[in-house]
């Protein structure tokens, strides 16, 4: 081969390097083009994705509406029946609920046990231990989920394993009891039905009731266990039929004695934990509709108080940084030992 031979060779060669860069070019454009199309994302994408919805989540753990709606797309999509839909609907919402209980900023007390993420969707799996309903002494692990997609650096939408909560005649319990219904005006001749100007009768007695000192030794047993941990709460005693005995409330711990006595007489009503009875709500449509009258809470945080086999009250706190914190100080008050529960007949 001729010197001008190898020189033609070697353009030739390198217009070739440069026409399969050109497509290799091409074709990793077409790849990432249709990748997106079909709704892959990078690792690092998925790696921020899933940093948002932590944020999300550690800003609701801190009661904090207006760190969490910054998170929010403008067209926030929100699929639990009971929360409205919408930026301004998660805004509406929580604002009420969570006013003068905003917690400081600080890692997760119960962080999720699983993050998946593919495409732009972020699942986090939360366990709880749950108090075993057939052993006292023993509890097994529950698990609840929340789900979110995430779109150009926001929450656009959200699922969780939430019940639609209908209005609900409220169980016997400590419901403020209707007033008497307004007669339509009677001719003078006709006398009004006795019914209209019957008043209501107060709420039936409780069977069973723990003694005025029993519940104030559970009700300062728990504070005591809350303030240990730095907590500021509140905690409400109340009888088998949900009528408060004690309420007690720690400084700083103003707004939350109405959600103590509800959580308590949750418990007592309906005879069991509210971390049981939250759970069982979310797959028994019964019960959720009757759990969904105001004057019930069936968060965790409450214990029905037993004495020989009959539930005769329960206690409920509120106010420490997670509802599984509220249920450990009530749990702690229940296993005090120097604390004697006495209860009688009504």
């Amino acid at each position: 081969m001729t010197g001008m031979q190898r020189r033609q060779v070697a353009r030739w060669m390198r217009w070739g390097s440069v026409t399969l860069l050109v497509l290799a070019a091409a074709l990793a454009t077409e790849m990432a083009v249709a990748a997106s199309a079909a709704g892959q994302v990078s690792a690092a994408q998925l790696e921020q994705n899933k940093r948002i919805v932590l944020g999300l989540t550690a800003a609701m753990a801190e009661k904090n509406v207006d760190k969490a709606s910054a998170f929010l797309a403008d067209g926030y999509i929100q699929h639990n029946p009971n929360v409205p839909t919408g930026k301004a609907g998660f805004i509406a919402f929580f604002t009420p609920r969570w006013a003068g209980q905003q917690q400081p900023a600080k890692p997760l007390e119960n962080p999720p046990a699983e993050i998946v993420a593919e495409g732009n969707v972020v699942m986090l799996i939360f366990r709880h231990a749950t108090p075993d309903p057939v052993d006292a002494n023993q509890s097994y692990d529950a698990f609840t989920f929340d789900a979110y997609r995430v779109i150009d650096g926001k929450v656009a939408e959200h699922w969780d394993g939430g019940v639609r909560r209908a209005p609900a005649a409220p169980a016997p319990g400590p419901a403020t009891p209707p007033a008497a219904p307004v007669a339509a005006p009677a001719p003078a001749s006709v006398a009004p039905p006795a019914a209209a100007t019957t008043p209501a009768g107060p709420p039936p007695k409780p069977a069973y009731t723990p003694d005025l000192k029993s519940s104030l030794a559970l009700a300062e047993a728990a504070m005591s266990a809350c303030k240990a941990k730095g907590y500021s709460v509140s905690v409400s005693v109340v009888d088998a039929a949900g009528q408060a005995k004690v309420t007690l409330g720690s400084d700083g711990s103003a707004g939350r004695t109405v959600t103590s006595v509800r959580k308590a007489a949750t418990a007592a009503i309906f005879k069991a934990p509210g971390s049981q009875l939250e759970a069982r709500a979310r797959t028994d449509s019964e019960l959720a509709a009757k759990l969904a009258s105001p004057d019930y809470n069936d968060h965790p945080g409450s214990l029905p108080i037993e004495q020989q086999g009959k539930i005769i009250g329960g206690i409920g706190v509120t106010g420490a940084p997670t509802h599984e914190e509220d249920e450990a100080c009530a749990r702690a008050a229940l296993g005090n030992a120097k604390v004697k529960i006495h209860g009688f007949a009504s």
